[in-house]
């Protein structure tokens, strides 16, 4: 995919130097693999479909992510097993989030696919969904976790797998649908 951003790596110590510079594709990186041992910070992404089919998927597998503003058209996938912020984005395309048991998503317009979901062995703990907007054309799919909305809104679906706990709000389901599967506990 083609991203312009500008990103910040941090050790993992306080005391870490910092590096920015603007990115195209997966910054710096031929194998799609972002955020290798570090903790990342993304500001203003932008993750368009390109022209190349295996070029249309950014990877951030390993460190804390955090990303701050942006867009993204392609695909995301989120598989590090430490903290994982995503601040700001509309997304159109497929953003995907598996085994961190911290998870924040905020400020998000959804018009595409969001999905969180477990790889077998790892349990999805704390995930917070604050003021995601799901319009009418995105589907959010839950599932195993445990899962709080604050201020979201939906006009699209909303699909819950068993094993979620929720709790929470949904400011407005106006247009939406949410299916609940067995094995659903909470309540929103």
């Amino acid at each position: 995919s083609t991203a312009t951003t500008t990103y910040a790596q941090f050790a993992t110590t306080t005391s870490a130097s910092t590096t920015s510079a603007p990115t195209t594709g997966s910054p710096g990186n031929h194998d799609k693999k972002i955020g290798d041992s570090r903790d990342l910070l993304v500001y203003n992404l932008t993750n368009s479909i390109d022209k190349n089919p295996e070029e249309n998927e950014m990877v951030f597998s390993h460190g804390s992510i955090t990303i701050i503003n942006g867009e993204n058209e392609a695909t995301m996938a989120f598989e590090t097993d430490e903290n994982v912020r995503v601040i700001g984005i509309r997304n159109t395309g497929l953003m995907t989030y598996s085994n961190s048991n911290d998870i924040i998503i905020g400020n998000l317009i959804n018009q595409g696919v969001l999905t969180i979901h477990y790889n077998y062995g790892n349990y999805m703990g704390k995930i917070e969904l604050v003021n995601v907007v799901n319009k009418a054309s995105g589907k959010i799919i839950l599932n195993h976790g445990d899962y709080t909305m604050h201020g979201c809104t939906n006009k699209g679906s909303i699909v819950m797998k068993k094993h979620v706990l929720i709790s929470g709000n949904l400011d407005c389901n106006k247009g939406g649908t949410i299916h609940i599967e067995n094995g659903v506990v909470g309540e929103v």
